[in-house]
């Protein structure tokens, strides 16, 4: 009798542990797709501290996904191989329009550009290029990230301004953003556009100088901000709360100046930059804003959205207030109070 019980035991034991197998594989994972390194995309650094992630692989799991430009994101969530994308105000609106991804849902903010004193992206010309104004890029090359980025974006709307137009009055070459230095100080391009950390490059910064920055063009900029399908949030609200929860214990432990000495080394392991690089820019006011609770600025949004369309790169204007939903990471914030 005795061995009998002791076998039902055995028994019951294994079909605990293989239920908690199922249930732990039935866990929804959280497909991020980013574009740039190395603060400005967490999903790079995302995993590289479990303490700051509890209800990682116990409530959802994780896939942090590179692509080299923010509206092949757009491409991506459309085909459903992500589920949460870091767009901007031009790459949001191709996905709701252009791709006709209706259930597309601002959920937290990721970085913003150029706002309360904060680093401006910055299109530079060599010291040598007599590029003196930006009428003198008339019949010059730029270097671009991707066709209908925000730098994309920031870029034509600044020279329109100006009286030039693409294709007409200067040419592009898009390429990625580590290679904008070569080609830039190689001359295989008059131009070019720099985020951080490249804009703080010490030999971008003796060789080239800032022709415009964000902050003379179209203002304020929300470049990237993190946004999911509706229907996906849906069907997994609770543990979307818990992964923006852990979003926003990362964010702060970064931009926690206690912590900025084991941060930069971090971000300098998870990107081969070195240290003395990270140390020129991060975590100051030579970096980018972002919102320590996670909220992005829909009016910001807006007014970029409003802006291009002005300038007849888009034919309609949407209204994004109706498609956010900062629900959640306001009661991932609330937890952390």
């Amino acid at each position: 009798m005795l061995r009998v019980e002791r076998c039902l035991c055995l028994v019951l034991v294994a079909v605990a542990a293989l239920a908690g197998a199922a249930r732990a594989d039935d866990l929804p994972t959280i497909r991020w797709g980013y574009v740039l390194p190395p603060i400005a995309e967490i999903p790079m650094i995302f995993t590289a501290q479990p303490a700051l992630t509890p209800h990682l692989d116990k409530s959802y799991h994780f896939e942090g996904k590179f692509f080299r430009g923010s509206p092949l994101l757009v491409t991506a969530l459309a085909a459903n191989e992500i589920e949460v994308g870091d767009l901007g105000f031009s790459t949001f609106y191709q996905a709701v329009v252009n791709a006709g991804i209706s259930d597309m849902r601002v959920i937290s903010d990721e970085v913003e550009d150029g706002f309360h004193g904060y680093f401006a992206s910055q299109i530079r010309v060599r010291n040598d290029s007599g590029i003196n104004k930006i009428e003198d890029l008339k019949g010059k090359v730029i270097a671009t990230i991707a066709i209908g980025s925000a730098a994309d974006m920031l870029t034509r709307y600044t020279l329109l301004k100006h009286g030039l137009t693409l294709n007409t009055d200067y040419t592009y070459l898009e390429t990625p953003f580590p290679t904008m230095k070569p080609m830039l100080l190689g001359k295989k391009v008059d131009a070019a556009y720099f985020a951080q950390p490249f804009a703080s490059d010490p030999e971008v910064d003796a060789e080239t100088k800032v022709l415009f920055t964000t902050v003379d063009s179209m203002g304020p900029l929300m470049p990237n901000f993190v946004a999911a399908h509706g229907d996906f949030i849906a069907a997994h609200r609770a543990a979307m709360v818990d992964f923006l929860e852990d979003y926003l214990r990362v964010i702060r432990w970064y931009y926690d100046p206690a912590n900025r000495a084991a941060a930069i080394k971090i971000i300098s392991g998870a990107n081969k930059l070195p240290p003395e690089v990270l140390e020129r820019y991060i975590f100051t006011k030579k970096d980018n804003y972002r919102n320590l609770d996670g909220l992005p600025d829909l009016d910001v949004i807006q007014h970029n959205m409003h802006e291009q369309q002005e300038m007849g790169f888009t034919k309609t204007e949407i209204d994004i207030h109706k498609y956010a939903d900062l629900s959640l990471v306001k009661e991932a914030a609330a937890r952390l109070k």
